[in-house]
């Protein structure tokens, strides 16, 4: 555990774990021999017991107790059971290294073999119960994984399905769109231009190319196959990631401060995968009803977009954990812990940067794009 805790110390632990055992035969033998008066082994009974038993006994325990202190961010059960273990363990070595085996502990008027059970027996429980629960969360972590590459499955296939249907509709789409734009030719020939069921048939048709928008957005977006990079404008890579999302953003401001000067080099749907992903997780910060701002800055070579909302902002704790695979805050069910491990791998694709800044006391996503 000390060459594990303390790689710096490795050489001198390696030669005690030579010296110690050898040490300890060399004493075997001189036990075995009789060769000596009998106040020697009284004298090398003493030695052992308070300058090997002791030391060895006392320095184990504070090793787990350490060894638990690593573990408290990554286990907190099997940290405590391990803490718990080294202070057993440190009573055993100065019930069995320091205190003879014939001596009463006054206060509690008990043999000290009782003591030296007691502890040995907290020790083995606190230990068994350290492992158990590293069984049991490796257990869980393996479950959670599974699971979570299920939802990712699940979620492909659904993203198929979406697209199919897209296909479907927007060819009804295309067609009523077709025939509103026969009927208002017709009806601009009759002079009926400023009639009410003109007027009525002009909103329809904007309905209906609203619909299609979307519809041709949710193909575009679920595009799987790798492209050439294009040279886009920035904003109408938001606006369109945001005209996916408009029926869930009925009661939330959307601010948008983006350049239609700013221009990047990518894969359309792909990048709009990553706003998208981002989007929905402000809306689900904010509980949809609230503001989300998002502004472009130009500066060093580089386009920096950040996404800022109403809610209250990534916790500094999973800051660093936020693009690991299937990390999560949200609930059993509700997420894979994927979409930003995703726009990870999406950014980078595109030789950018997805990360975590520091804005106002409040933590929040930033998109890193090359200027060129």
């Amino acid at each position: 555990m000390l060459k594990h805790l303390y790689p710096k110390i490795k050489k001198f632990l390696n030669i005690f774990a030579v010296i110690a055992p050898a040490f300890v035969v060399a004493l075997i033998i001189v036990y075995i021999n009789k060769n000596f008066p009998s106040s020697f082994y009284e004298i090398l009974d003493y030695v052992v017991r308070n300058f090997l038993g002791f030391p060895s006994g006392f320095i184990a325990g504070l090793a787990i107790i350490i060894y638990a202190a690593s573990l408290k961010n990554i286990s907190p059960k099997g940290s405590k059971n391990f803490y718990f273990s080294g202070l057993w363990l440190i009573l055993y070595a100065v019930s069995t290294g320091l205190i003879p085996t014939d001596m009463h502990v006054t206060f509690f008027q008990v043999d000290i073999i009782v003591i030296r059970a007691v502890a040995a027996f907290g020790l083995l429980f606190f230990l068994i119960k350290a492992f158990q629960t590293f069984d049991i969360e490796q257990y869980n972590i393996i479950e959670k994984q599974i699971n979570s590459i299920a939802e990712a499955e699940k979620m492909a296939s659904l993203g198929k399905l979406a697209a199919g249907i897209a296909h479907e509709v927007n060819t009804p789409l295309t067609k009523a769109s077709l025939n509103i734009e026969l009927m208002k030719n017709s009806l601009e020939k009759d002079n009926y231009k400023d009639h009410a069921i003109y007027r009525r048939i002009d909103n329809i048709e904007k309905n209906i190319d609203n619909a299609s928008k979307i519809a041709k957005e949710l193909l575009y977006f679920s595009r799987t196959q790798d492209e050439e990079f294009q040279r886009v404008p920035l904003k109408e890579i938001v606006e369109n990631a945001l005209s996916l999302l408009q029926s869930n953003m009925s009661r939330v401001e959307v601010k948008i401060s983006v350049s239609k000067n700013l221009y990047i080099d990518c894969i359309p749907w792909k990048i709009e995968e990553v706003f998208v992903n981002n989007i929905m997780n402000s809306l689900e910060a904010i509980g949809h009803k609230g503001w989300i701002k998002i502004t472009a800055q130009k500066a060093q070579g580089e386009i920096k977009v950040l996404f800022e909302d109403s809610g209250e902002g990534i916790p500094d704790e999973i800051a660093g954990k936020l693009f690991e695979p299937f990390f999560t805050t949200k609930k059993p069910g509700k997420g894979t812990g994927l979409g930003l491990y995703i726009c990870y791998g999406i950014m980078q694709k595109h030789n950018g940067e997805i990360k975590v800044e520091k804005k106002m006391d409040k933590n929040i996503i930033v998109l890193v794009f090359p200027e060129n």
